[in-house]
């Protein structure tokens, strides 16, 4: 019946704990490489875990990787990226011009403000916000709810409560197999969603609610990740390039004011990974909204999306074509590969050509010029295995 206060700082100094104690449990593990991965908060839960082993001069692990995905990491640099807004929609083709005029000119909607809503309540402006959600599917994205399955959900955010559906989450949540698969101890317990006694407090600008709040939190994931580029072989932050809710061009950005160079001719590039066929048993027994890029037949060899490298080991890397906030979901053939490439310390793409090669002429630098070898290099076991 006691409160549970928790926050950053404890809990990356409790999954440096709970690390240590699994070492102390299976000995048969001291000494070894230990790879970090995560998405969304776990922009900031990976950083902080990760300085605490750094600094941890007891722990007989080796820290070599972290991958990062679609992840909070710095309000100043990824603010206009946070969230579904209404520019978000327009850019990707869920909005036409006249409609997104209307909002933001005629109703006062801010584009970049996830929170933002119409300023005037006109019958006009009411009908065009209303189209706006219908338009969006009400600013849910896919239908994953339980237990009701469409395009419009009646119980979105912006109409009834979501009740049901915790409601539905809590009785999953209860039941002995699914207890005994998660290996919960049986107990006389009721789980349930939104527990009044557990507090989190939040310590940094990171997937908070801005520059407006940053008074408040003094430092983000760029000072942690300046204390960690360069102590561990590789950092990867990479982001599905349809994310409303942590959008690709605010990791970038946020990357970016690390402030590590760019690894000559390793800007921004295509990255290509090779399609497997999948097994029509896995096909048939999958939800409909994993892997929904896997195919019963072997498409070749296909674009990933784009990496960039900079110095010490920093990667930027993103996954293209309708790719949202759970990279393997979407992609799952390029997601695994580029897992394995990342474990392994390998580039995704070659440099690029150089600047005085990028300068030959049209003749030399396209058909079977310059730019063709450079594709056909992408496209070599070197880097599609």
């Amino acid at each position: 019946n006691q409160t549970c206060s928790n926050g950053d700082t404890s809990t990356a100094a409790q999954n440096l704990e709970a690390l240590r104690q699994v070492v102390e449990r299976f000995p048969e593990y001291k000494g070894r490489d230990l790879i970090i991965t995560g998405e969304s908060y776990a922009g900031v839960y990976i950083p902080t875990f990760a300085l605490n082993i750094v600094k941890d001069k007891t722990l007989d692990l080796n820290l070599i990787s972290l991958l990062v995905g679609n992840p909070c990491t710095d309000d100043a640099t990824q603010n206009n990226y946070f969230g579904w807004n209404l520019r978000y929609a327009f850019e990707n083709g869920l909005l036409d011009e006249n409609l997104y005029h209307t909002l933001t000119v005629k109703c006062g909607m801010l584009p970049n403000d996830s929170r933002s809503k119409i300023v005037s309540k006109q019958p006009e402006c009411v009908s065009a916000y209303r189209q706006f959600l219908l338009a969006s599917s009400d600013n849910t994205g896919t239908e994953a709810k339980l237990p009701g399955t469409g395009f419009v959900d009646g119980y979105a955010t912006f109409g009834a409560k979501n009740q049901p559906y915790w409601d539905e989450a809590a009785r999953w949540l209860n039941r002995d197999d699914v207890q005994e698969a998660l290996h919960v101890k049986s107990m006389a317990i009721q789980w349930g969603l939104f527990a009044t006694r557990l507090n989190y407090t939040k310590e940094y600008n990171a997937c908070n609610n801005g520059p407006s709040d940053s008074h408040r939190y003094s430092i983000s994931m760029v000072e942690v990740y300046q204390q960690l580029v360069g102590k561990i072989r590789n950092i990867v932050l990479f982001n599905g390039d349809s994310d409303p809710s942590v959008q690709m061009h605010g990791t970038a950005n946020a990357v970016r004011s690390f402030g590590f160079p760019e690894v000559k001719d390793c800007g921004w590039r295509p990255w290509f990974y090779k399609t497997t066929a999948t097994a029509e048993s896995v096909m048939k027994q999958k939800s409909p909204y994993w892997g929904i890029d896997l195919s019963r037949t072997e498409n070749g060899v296909q674009m990933g999306g784009y990496v960039t490298n900079y110095e010490k080991g920093l990667s930027f890397v993103t996954f293209h074509g309708a790719v949202g906030h759970m990279v393997p979901q979407y992609k799952t053939v390029a997601a695994l590969h580029f897992l394995h490439k990342t474990m392994d310390n390998a580039i995704l793409s070659p440099p690029l050509p150089s600047e005085d090669e990028m300068a030959v002429s049209d003749n030399d630098f396209f058909g079977d010029g310059v730019m063709a070898k450079w594709v056909a290099k992408a496209q070599t076991d070197e880097f599609l295995k």
